[in-house]
């Protein structure tokens, strides 16, 4: 489906899994910074 040279394809399904991520990651709590993971502490 993506060819090799298809960079772009590649970037839009890389944007749509960091989006897809950081949401499910902040529904679970946790927060998605700068490619890292950071949990949350409840106070």
């Amino acid at each position: 489906y993506a060819r090799r040279d298809s960079k772009g394809w590649a970037d839009l399904q890389n944007d749509v899994h960091r989006k897809f991520l950081k949401g499910w990651l902040e529904h679970q709590g946790a927060t998605f910074e700068g490619g890292e993971v950071q949990q949350v502490k409840e106070n």
